[in-house]
């Protein structure tokens, strides 16, 4: 796959959101690999494109801050991954950590999800939506935890 590396200096982009906007040809047969070095990246809303894996430093270590408490912070596309990161902050009204709605082949692993209103949406009106969350540790005071609603194929492990 083709690598694109993210950090506060010497990476190729110091934002999340501007790694995964300069990807104009991410296809079955050109996949992307995020990485992103430890630290606290507090991006505008991101929206993924198909075939981006995302990879963090851990948990406890690299953080995807909402900009804004009302934002989302992460909006999932189709064949995608989180992987080893943070997802913080999205805790005023209506803010969402990740909106997995309407998409198929999603996977979040080893992500903790923090302080947000709603920690993940998965809503199914036009696809039958296929999340997939495994290691994931989910934190602070929100209003729900999942809102499902539609056709899901959800899995749930450890």
């Amino acid at each position: 796959p083709n690598i694109i590396t993210v950090g506060v200096a010497g990476m190729n982009f110091t934002s999340v959101k501007f790694a995964i906007d300069s990807i104009v040809d991410a296809s079955s047969t050109n996949r992307y690999m995020i990485n992103i070095h430890p630290g606290i990246y507090v991006e505008e809303e991101i929206t993924l494109k198909q075939y981006i894996y995302i990879y963090g430093c851990g948990p406890s270590v690299t953080y995807i801050q909402a900009n804004a408490s009302t934002d989302t912070i992460i909006t999932a596309a189709s064949y995608c991954s989180l992987n080893n990161l943070c997802v913080i902050g999205a805790s005023g009204t209506g803010g969402i950590g990740i909106n997995a709605s309407n998409i198929t082949k999603f996977i979040i692993d080893n992500c903790d999800i923090e302080d947000c209103t709603t920690l993940i949406k998965c809503i199914a009106t036009t696809v039958n939506t296929d999340l997939q969350i495994s290691s994931c540790i989910f934190y602070g005071s929100h209003v729900t935890c999942f809102d499902f609603d539609g056709t899901n194929s959800f899995i749930l492990v450890g």
